[in-house]
């Protein structure tokens, strides 16, 4: 037996596995393919909804990390013979019929290549994390393939995001700042038109891929407060000389502000 041939044979077999460890370990959903005014699209972006009455909503989520399958829609695309991540997630938009699709996974490409298959449906994306170099690869590469990337509207942190990903994605952009932040009182007391507001980043840890990194250790993804060391002393002596009151809000606790 060549090399090559073993080569192909060991490719073969590693795909077949994977494949199945896939089958095994998702879990089946029976929903019925109703019509559904709102999908949700990836889990994670469900905090979208939090401010919303949830019994009034007529929604459903697709979950798109091979968590849960919708046995109605893996029929479908079994029985359109196009096994495929992007195919099942057509099935399952083509079964519920919505009119909104949301998400706030902006890096998930897959999301930007579906509305040609869907015009008459409005398909909305919200910003989740502010970073773009590190993760605009992707984006990099479709371009370079010509692949139409678009959306109807893209809810951003500031124009500089509006600015590059336009680059890739054809949509309108909105500038709303931080949807999550935007959520989060803060206490009328401490507002008056002479002091500026931080918007900590920090957090003690995080959570990636069910694994928790305390903060500032030596893991790629620890926060170690670069935003804080480098926008703080300027906001500082910015109130400073100019009579201005500077209080910093730590973001995962809610209306807890420090005053300096």
């Amino acid at each position: 037996m060549t090399l090559k041939l073993q080569k192909n044979i060991f490719m073969k077999d590693n795909k077949l596995k994977k494949i199945l460890n896939t089958f095994l370990n998702f879990k089946i959903n029976f929903t019925l393919p109703l019509k559904k005014e709102i999908i949700v699209y990836d889990r994670i972006s469900c905090y979208l909804l939090d401010n919303f009455p949830q019994k009034k909503i007529n929604y459903i989520v697709l979950s798109t990390r091979k968590e849960i399958f919708n046995i109605f829609a893996l029929l479908m695309m079994i029985v359109k013979f196009k096994i495929s991540r992007e195919e099942y997630f057509k099935s399952f938009i083509y079964l519920f019929r919505p009119k909104i699709i949301i998400s706030a996974s902006e890096y998930d490409i897959t999301f930007y290549k579906l509305k040609k298959f869907f015009p008459n449906i409005k398909f909305f994306m919200v910003q989740n994390g502010a970073r773009f170099k590190n993760d605009s690869s992707n984006l990099q590469k479709k371009k370079l393939l010509n692949t139409k990337l678009e959306i109807d509207y893209f809810f951003v942190f500031s124009k500089y995001y509006a600015n590059e990903l336009k680059k890739f994605i054809k949509c309108n952009f909105i500038v709303i700042g931080s949807f999550k932040c935007n959520n989060v009182p803060i206490n009328k007391f401490i507002i008056d038109k002479r002091s500026v507001i931080f918007i900590s980043t920090i957090r003690k840890q995080t959570k990636v891929n069910n694994k928790i990194i305390k903060a500032n250790s030596s893991d790629k993804f620890s926060n170690n407060y670069w935003v804080e060391k480098y926008i703080v002393p300027i906001l500082f002596e910015f109130c400073e000389n100019n009579n201005y009151k500077f209080r910093i809000s730590i973001k995962t606790l809610k209306n807890l502000l420090m005053k300096l």
